[in-house]
């Protein structure tokens, strides 16, 4: 076995650091993904509800006033539905991203009640590292 020389070592780290370099900047994508993923879902629960709304109102004036207030009622149902998911995900959302020190300014243009500090959340995820030699590490 022949000795390694500075200028290997010097190399090996550079390659090493490029690779840890790329890991970082995925990971730092992947986290604006996130955020962009959550604040679509946010904005497409919201258009969803008020077009239920509207397709209550859309045949106003060309059905008797009963199927009117059975197709109003229907579509309110629906939007509220949709309100609904849209509220739990942002409770369940918030507390992860405030545990992350992640600011979503979509989460104060939405109008959400979220919940207050202290309040009973989800607890924050807990993650798994994979060590040099393959094995799963849990991290918390």
């Amino acid at each position: 076995m022949e000795p390694v020389s500075i200028r290997d070592i010097n190399d090996s780290l550079k390659a090493e650091w490029a690779r840890s370099r790329a890991r970082q900047m995925r990971w730092l994508e992947e986290e604006q993904l996130i955020q962009e993923e959550m604040r679509r879902v946010i904005a497409y629960l919201d258009w969803r509800a008020s077009w239920w709304i509207t397709q209550g109102e859309r045949r106003s004036g060309s059905v008797t006033p009963e199927l009117q207030d059975g197709l109003q009622a229907y579509a309110a149902k629906q939007a509220n539905i949709l309100r609904g998911i849209r509220q739990r995900f942002a409770c369940m959302w918030h507390p992860r991203l405030q545990a992350f020190h992640l600011t979503a300014d979509w989460f104060k243009d939405a109008s959400l009640v979220l919940p207050s500090v202290g309040a009973i959340a989800p607890p924050p995820p807990s993650f798994t590292a994979i060590e040099p030699d393959g094995s799963l590490n849990n991290v918390d």
